[in-house]
Order: C-alpha cells, then structure tokens, then sequence
C-alpha cells in the first residue's frame, strides 16, 4: 500500500510538517535564541528554507502526482535529508549538506514518471528549463554559504522567488480560470493568447533586467507584469467565487501575485517600500495561498471526497491569507509594531498549516 502511494501524499504532509518547523525555527532565530553566525546572516537561510525547502519540495508533490513506487521514496529520503544536513551544520555549512541539497532538483528531473521529455505538453514542457534555473540559482547561494565565489546568495534568492512567480502566471493562470469554470461559472475571457504570453515575457523581462542589474528596467517590468496579471485576474469574476472557499483561496493568491508584483517594482523605483517585504507578498501571500489550496484540493480529489470545504480547512486558509497580510502591510503601515506583526504571520502562518495536518493526515 506504500509503494502504491500517490507522490503528492507524503511530499504535502512532509512539507506541511516543515513549513510549521522552518517558520517556529525563525521566530525562535528572531527572539535571539539561535545566534548570528556562519558566513550567511540567518535571514538568508529563512529564505532558503522556505524556497528550497518548502516551495520545492511541494511543486515536487505537484510533478509527482502520478509517480508511484520507490522514485516517490528515494525522491523524498533525499529532499528530507538535505533538509537534516542544513539543520545540524547551520552554523558552520559544510559540502554535505550543500551536496544533498543541490542534488534534488536534477533528482527530481531525472526521476519523475513520466519525464518532461516524453511527450511535453503545455504547461509542463516548460519545467525542465524552471528546474535547471532553480539548480542555477541553489547553486550560487551555495557557492557563497561556502566562502567559495561570496555576495550571491542574496541575490539568487530573489531570482528563486521570481522564478517562482513565473511559475505561478504559467499554472495558476490555466488552473484557477479553468477550475472556476468546473463549477459552472461562465467566464467573460477564458482565454486570451496574447495576453498570457505578454504576461509571461513581463516576468521574463523581469527576470532578465534584475540578473542583468538593471533595476529600473526591472521595476517597470514588475510593475508591466502586475497590470497584465490584474488584467488576467479580472475576466475569472472572482465575485462569484466569494461563497466558495476552495476557489477562493486559489483568487486570493493570484491577486496576491498581483500585489507582490506591484510591490517589488515600487520596491526596485522607491525608497518606500523594502524589497523583501514586497517579495513576501509573492512567497507567503501568491504561493501560499496557491500551494494550500491546491494541497487541499488534490488531497479531497484523491481521497474521494467532495471538492468543498470544512471549518478546519477554511479557518486554515484564513490564517495563511492573515499571514500575508500581517507580514506583507503590516511593516508598511506600523512600521513601529514591525517585530509584533511578523510574529504574529509567523504563528499565523504556523497555525493553517497544523489545521491542515490535522484535518489531512489521515483521509
């Protein structure tokens, strides 16, 4: 019955455990219980754990959905390992853990059932190239927590959490749409070509301009792409969804995308806002409200249950959409209660994810 176990079962319950741990670890970290150390300052590795930790390991459950057997094991015994390695030589990293840790992504290209290369389809067939510039970016963050080329750890974080956007205009923008017209609500646009590939090549610009270093160029482009998205955004009627919580928290986190875009280009243009509050308005406030949504929802679809939700999953959306909110406005707006609003995302954010476990763990 193990063997047989879908890829997505032990990935979303190992990364829904982790995302509690990671995030408790942190809130720890900012109290002053775990010290400054090691080449890296502990924010980074927050960052890291949350990319590389968290938002891999759940795309993997994604990508793994029909993958069945020993590949789902060994694929999972190795992200799990990194995660170890990392924690016991946090202060002083070492090439195991940084080993583990950058095999994963090739590992997961190698292994997944069926390959990207046989017979690709949209929007998979693009994963491939997502993966390498996610091993890309890992590796330049490890190359400088290991003293060998320093200063680019900062960096190919932001590059993570841009690719990471990108990945969510690609499949969120067919999912959302596509699941909200399931349940029988007629959209004005479903579709429109040239407006997604604009979408796409916003973010490609993006991407491009802030490798390249240009952050003007890289600000009007955020801010390029977060129109285009809104446009996107506008023709799913997301007022209709607003008594359906299981389509709603999937609108939510693409208009988190929207925000955290928007955000990020006044970041990169302004002094007014701090880049890493805008980019946690994609991280915390796009992917996860996107992530535990579709966790759910592919757990209730796999379980055999009705696509709707109880007061346990929808009391866990609220607290990932108040953890956003809390960690994203709340520095903006009280600049002077920034401590207090961080840690109360931070239990927040803690909170959905042990109301997801214990609604999910067991179905």
């Amino acid at each position: 019955m193990v063997a047989a176990m879908r890829g997505s079962r032990p990935f979303f319950l190992g990364t829904a455990c982790y995302a509690g741990l990671a995030i408790s670890w942190w809130l720890w970290a900012l109290s002053g219980g775990f010290p400054e150390g090691g080449p890296l300052p502990l924010a980074l590795w927050h960052a890291h754990a949350m990319i590389f930790g968290y938002l891999v390991a759940v795309l993997s459950g994604f990508l793994l959905t029909t993958t069945r057997g020993w590949r789902v094991w060994a694929l999972f015994g190795l992200w799990l390992a990194g995660r170890v390695a990392i924690a016991v030589t946090l202060a002083t990293p070492g090439v195991a853990g940084a080993a583990l840790d950058l095999a994963y992504l090739p590992a997961l290209a190698l292994l997944r059932d069926p390959p990207f290369w046989r017979r690709p389809k949209w929007p998979t067939a693009g994963f491939p190239a997502l993966l390498l510039a996610l091993a890309a970016a890992d590796l330049a963050f490890w190359l400088d927590a290991l003293g060998i080329f320093p200063g680019g750890a900062e960096h190919s974080l932001r590059l993570a959490v841009e690719l990471i956007a990108l990945m969510i205009a690609v499949i969120a923008g067919r999912l959302v749409p596509g699941y909200t017209r399931a349940m029988l609500i007629p959209l004005r646009a479903p579709r429109h070509a040239g407006l997604e590939a604009a979408s796409v090549a916003a973010l490609l610009l993006l991407i491009a301009a802030d490798t390249a270093g240009w952050p003007r160029l890289a600000g009007g482009a955020a801010l390029l792409a977060a129109a285009l998205q809104a446009w996107r955004l506008a023709g799913w009627r997301t007022g209709a969804v607003l008594g359906r919580p299981l389509l709603l928290i999937l609108h939510l986190g693409f208009a988190w995308l929207v925000l955290g875009l928007a955000l990020f280009g006044l970041a990169l243009l302004t002094p007014w806002i701090a880049p890493g509050d805008a980019l946690h308005g994609i991280t915390i406030g796009a992917a996860g409200s996107l992530t535990l949504g579709m966790m759910v929802r592919l757990t209730r679809s796999q379980a055999r249950l009705p696509l709707e939700t109880d007061a346990a999953t929808s009391v866990a959306f609220a607290c990932i959409v108040a953890a956003a909110v809390l960690r994203v406005l709340g520095p903006m707006v009280l600049p002077t209660l920034a401590g207090e609003a961080i840690l109360a995302a931070g239990v927040a954010w803690i909170a959905g994810f042990a109301l997801f476990l214990a609604r999910y763990a067991v179905v």
